[in-house]
């Protein structure tokens, strides 16, 4: 897997936290979301109608069946995981333990996806994901949570598991699915906020927390995970979630001062080691075969 595209999405998509935390300061959780979603789905068709109008015009003719599927996705992937993950988080369940729910997410794709994996991709995958309890158990942040917020979290693991798997079997390009993505979670949103009505004081911090998380977070580094998506296995994306934890916690340290413990370092090493393995075991495994055909 090309190394860029990787980084630039987990810088992306692990700088939402932060910013997500100064939204919500001046917004309840619809209106942001619903803000979100809305300005995502504008800025991606500007830029598909400045830049991409053959990708334009073909998505606004696809078939009625690839539209229904591509917004049942963005169903799952923005209005099902967003939406959770805000909820969870609101019912007391701690990041550090919302964090290990949506880390199941790796081992899960390869089945959902149907995908073939290796018993030594399983045995990497299963490394990987104690690696990272061991790594967020490390930043003492565990809590017991709340039954509701369990459950939103395993919502949230199942909506974007699902939706990861299903944006392979859609059938048409990036540019031509994720518009009509957007403009299924800004209809669920939408609905959302009619009912439960409009909260949102206006301020410098709230614009610059809407801002990022439209042009960075929804349309940058959605627009890379299904870049990703179209290119590599679901198995073998699934895995770069479980750098996003890593990457917080490297961002808490340099920006606020959080201190990590031994457990907290040696989690984050054994899940970079065991996901880097496993995005190359399809090259080591032939080779590995070969030198021991050649020792027997």
């Amino acid at each position: 897997m090309n190394v860029v595209a990787p980084l630039l999405f987990l810088v992306m998509w692990s700088s939402g936290a932060i910013f997500v935390k100064l939204g919500l300061m001046s917004s309840s959780v619809w209106t942001f979301l619903a803000i979100r979603s809305t300005g995502a789905m504008l800025v991606l068709a500007v830029v598909l109608a400045i830049g991409f109008r053959s990708d334009l015009r073909a998505a606004l003719m696809l078939p009625r069946r690839i539209i229904l599927w591509a917004v049942f996705v963005g169903v799952l992937l923005q209005a099902g995981y967003q939406g959770a993950y805000f909820l969870a988080i609101a019912h007391k369940l701690s990041p550090g333990t919302l964090t290990i729910i949506l880390g199941a997410q790796p081992l899960l794709t390869p089945f959902v996806a149907r995908e073939r994996t290796s018993w030594a991709g399983k045995a990497l995958l299963l490394t990987g994901f104690f690696g990272l309890v061991l790594a967020v158990a490390g930043t003492r942040e565990l809590g017991d949570g709340s039954v509701p917020g369990l459950t939103f979290g395993v919502i949230a693991l199942a909506a974007i598991t699902v939706g990861t798997a299903l944006q392979k079997q859609i059938g048409v390009t990036v540019a031509r699915s994720i518009l009509w993505q957007y403009i299924g979670s800004v209809l669920i949103f939408g609905a959302i906020v009619t009912v439960t009505g409009w909260y949102a004081t206006p301020s410098i911090s709230f614009l610059v927390s809407a801002t990022w998380m439209i042009l960075v977070v929804s349309v940058g580094a959605n627009v890379l995970l299904l870049y990703m998506l179209s290119r590599h296995p679901a198995s073998k994306v699934g895995v770069v979630f479980y750098f996003v934890p890593i990457v917080t916690l490297i961002g808490e340290h340099y920006i606020y001062g959080t201190a990590h413990s031994a457990e907290a370092v040696i989690g984050a090493a054994i899940v970079v080691l065991s996901s880097l393995i496993f995005a190359k075991l399809d090259v080591l495994l032939p080779h590995l075969s070969t030198r021991m055909a050649d020792k027997s």
